[in-house]
């Protein structure tokens, strides 16, 4: 297995061919995929990626909630069951020390496809909140060697 860590925004240029539109938008921001069947069965966008990254689309503000409790869990560093958890995403920054960036990691990413939706996530909320930590402070993507050149083409 081959691994890439990315710290940085997805690509908000123009899709390479004009033909090619924004597969969906997360918080404004297009995310533009191509598949590529060539790669292997990782070059596909499978229906369980689909659903989550709809999710992502529909509830983007939900997940940003969760990302930004999950933060200041790790700030607490103590263990919570998921009533406590619920309860940390609505708690102010002054019941934690600090804030801070998550570490994701994207196993079997095949075409970087759900990494690239958490980081336009990602992109939007630095984009509204200056000055505050990121959600993701440092993704990493990994698959087989076959698809680091599509999951590069993707990010």
């Amino acid at each position: 297995m081959t691994t890439i860590g990315h710290n940085r925004t997805p690509h908000l240029r123009p899709s390479p061919t004009p033909s090619i539109s924004p597969f969906l938008f997360i918080n404004k921001i297009p995310i533009v995929f191509s598949e590529d069947w060539d790669t292997g069965i990782g070059g596909g966008l499978w229906s369980t990626g689909l659903a989550i990254a709809k999710y992502f689309e529909r509830h983007a503000d939900i997940v940003t909630t969760n990302l930004i409790g999950l933060g200041r869990v790790k700030c607490s560093g103590k263990n919570t069951d998921e009533r406590e958890l619920n309860s940390w995403t609505q708690k102010s920054d002054e019941n934690c020390v600090k804030r801070e960036g998550l570490v994701a990691l994207e196993l079997g990413s095949g075409n970087g496809f759900l990494s690239v939706c958490l980081l336009a996530l990602n992109a939007s909320f630095k984009k509204s909140h200056p000055g505050e930590p990121p959600l993701i402070e440092k993704l990493v993507v990994t698959d087989m060697v076959d698809h680091i050149s599509l999951i590069e083409k993707t990010l």
